[in-house]
């Protein structure tokens, strides 16, 4: 659990992000440099991975962050960055964005039958 002045939280996500055209691309050294550029922007944006995995069509994160970062910004500026990277680096690399604009992001927590349990505990 993280505090800041005021709160308290926990909130988690499950980000899945795809390269353009959903090409089987992640691999070797293209994937060592996606793990490396996704754990550096997240810990740089605020938030904290807790989990990911590289595949060669497709990338897995499941992070924690703050309730005050916006969550379609963070998405955006973390793909981004990544894709910047990936192209300054890989020359090879022509297109003008490396991931496809759309991602699936989901929240985890606790299911709902055990905070019902939890709510109608409290009184």
């Amino acid at each position: 659990m993280k505090k800041t002045k005021h709160s308290k939280h926990k909130i988690r996500f499950h980000l899945i992000i795809i390269p353009k055209y959903r090409r089987d691309i992640l691999k070797g050294v293209y994937k060592s440099m996606v793990e490396d550029l996704l754990v550096y922007r997240v810990t740089e944006l605020g938030g904290d991975v807790l989990e990911f995995a590289v595949q060669p069509d497709h990338v897995h994160l499941f992070f924690e962050i703050s309730p005050d970062i916006q969550l379609s910004g963070f998405v955006a500026r973390l793909k981004q960055f990544m894709s910047s990277q990936m192209m300054r680096s890989f020359q090879e690399l022509k297109a003008k964005s490396f991931f496809a604009r759309g991602y699936f992001i989901g929240s985890c927590g606790v299911d709902n039958d055990v905070l019902t349990q939890y709510i109608r505990n409290q009184s």
